[in-house]
Parts: C-alpha cells; sequence; structure tokens
C-alpha cells in the first residue's frame, strides 16, 4: 500500500489529480495548502493562525476535497495528497515551512514533543530554531518530574 510507505514512490496519476486540483487554488490557499503539507498529523486551530495568514483561506481547498477542516483542527484530506503536494514543493521550502511549523509549536504552552522533534529534524539547518527547540525540550522535561 503506497500509504503506508512513506518512502515509497507516488503513482504518477495520483501527483497528477492532486496537484491539477491544487493548480485550481489562488496563489494565498495553495500557500496555505502548502504550509500544511508538511504536517503529517494535522494543525489544531490555534498553531494554524499563527502559520496562516486567515484561515479562511481554507475554505476552497476544503471544497476541493484537499482539506478536511474540523472546529479544532485542519489537515490535508489525504495521506497521499499530503505527500503530492510536499513532494511538488522546491527542495528549501519544506525546511521553511517545518522552521515555522517548529516555532508555532514551541510558542503552545504544552507542545506535543514528538512534533517538536519531527519539525526540528525536518528543519535540517535552521539552527536558531532547533537550539530554541533543544531548549524547550529540556524545559518540558525538566516539568516532567
Amino acid at each position: 500500500m503506497v500509504a503506508a510507505d512513506p518512502d515509497g514512490a507516488m503513482p504518477a496519476t495520483v501527483v497528477d489529480v492532486v496537484l491539477a486540483r491544487v493548480q485550481r487554488l489562488r496563489p494565498i490557499e495553495r500557500a496555505a495548502l502548502e504550509q500544511l503539507s508538511v504536517v503529517p498529523s494535522g494543525v489544531e486551530l490555534p498553531p494554524a493562525r499563527a502559520l496562516l495568514e486567515d484561515v479562511e483561506v481554507l475554505a476552497e481547498p476544503e471544497r476541493l476535497g484537499l482539506l478536511e477542516v474540523h472546529p479544532g483542527a485542519a489537515a490535508v484530506r489525504h495521506e497521499l495528497a499530503r505527500r503530492a503536494v510536499e513532494g511538488a514543493l522546491p527542495a528549501g521550502l519544506p525546511m521553511q515551512h517545518n522552521a515555522r511549523v517548529l516555532a508555532a509549536l514551541l510558542d503552545q504552552p504544552d507542545p506535543d514533543l514528538a512534533r517538536v522533534v519531527h519539525h526540528a529534524v525536518a528543519a535540517h539547518g535552521l539552527l536558531p530554531l532547533r537550539t530554541r527547540a533543544r531548549r524547550r525540550l529540556v524545559e518540558v522535561g525538566n516539568g516532567d518530574r
């Protein structure tokens, strides 16, 4: 199963269908979808508001079946669609998007540590955020004792 293998090749037909829908979006809607594509589990609305200029830009991607928006969170509707969108991004853009997600997570009072680590690693060489993430992980870890 393609969705179960995150490192597996994406079928070209799936990528083509997803990207055809993405091309129907306005630039601001496409940018929002691209930002959310780096978050496999979806984004709760407080961090989503920090990541996006306006969560209302999610309406058209939702209408086209690319996103699911619930009262508490937004996520790319299918893992295959998420991977197609993320895979179509220029090489440096996922690092920037992950850095923004990491910053939004670190601003939360009790961030999910696994998500912090995931996005810190995916942000690659963005050292200031990785250092901030490391400090935040230590703070959270010391608070659990």
